[in-house]
């Protein structure tokens, strides 16, 4: 692919072709009037040929300028439309991440009711034992057994669920006999919440709330 220039020089660009306006193109991109004639300084530079013209009080496009403009907002339009498919695609994926034990003994069975209640919603359920980052991953959920939640998440209690070690039929007698004794007192429970990372949008906090009613019947 040919190189291009900075994406952010080119982006200041079409909203000065836009409006063909430094100020407004500044308002537009939260930028200053400085920033933006800086940027189309750098743009200039690497294509070694004005875009603009001072206009009386103003700035106008030179003929490369009006060439180009049109094909680059096109771009930026096609960037966005790509974008916006992207996010309708997310909007519509529910993405979920339980323990594997949880997961297909007890979730995956339930997760009916919640496509009876959003059907609009098709729900991806990672089975893993492993801890996930919400932060920085797919899911939109995660189940898990924490004391306490990480920071930067809600969690939700969901259920104590009771966990002890088992032995295999093949232990020998003495093993066994020593080892049940000790059984009981490993036996505990863990708490299970839903958990979700709080800078997720708020229909999907929402959503959450719905997942842990139907769970919780």
């Amino acid at each position: 692919m040919p190189p291009i220039p900075p994406l952010s020089a080119v982006r200041a660009f079409e909203a000065a072709a836009r409006h063909e306006n430094f100020s407004r193109a500044a308002e537009e991109l939260a930028m200053t009037q400085a920033g933006v004639s800086y940027q189309m300084k750098l743009l200039e530079e690497r294509l070694g040929a004005p875009l603009f013209v001072r206009k009386g009080r103003g700035m106008a496009l030179t003929d490369l300028g009006r060439r180009i403009a049109p094909r680059v907002s096109e771009a930026f339009a096609t960037l966005g439309e790509a974008f916006a498919m992207a996010r309708t695609e997310s909007d519509t994926i529910l993405g979920i991440t339980a323990p594997r034990t949880f997961a297909t003994n007890w979730l995956a069975g339930r997760l009916g009711d919640f496509h009876i209640v959003r059907p609009d919603l098709a729900v991806r359920l990672d089975v893993s034992d492993r801890m996930v980052d919400l932060a920085a991953s797919e899911f939109d959920v995660a189940i898990r057994g924490l004391p306490n939640p990480a920071p930067g998440l809600i969690s939700h209690f969901l259920m104590r669920m009771p966990v002890t070690p088992e032995l295999s039929p093949s232990t020998s007698s003495s093993t066994w006999s020593s080892s049940s004794l000790m059984l009981p007192f490993f036996t505990f429970s863990i708490n299970l919440s839903i958990m979700i990372f709080s800078d997720r949008n708020f229909s999907r906090r929402c959503t959450t709330v719905t997942l842990r009613a139907i769970l919780e019947r």
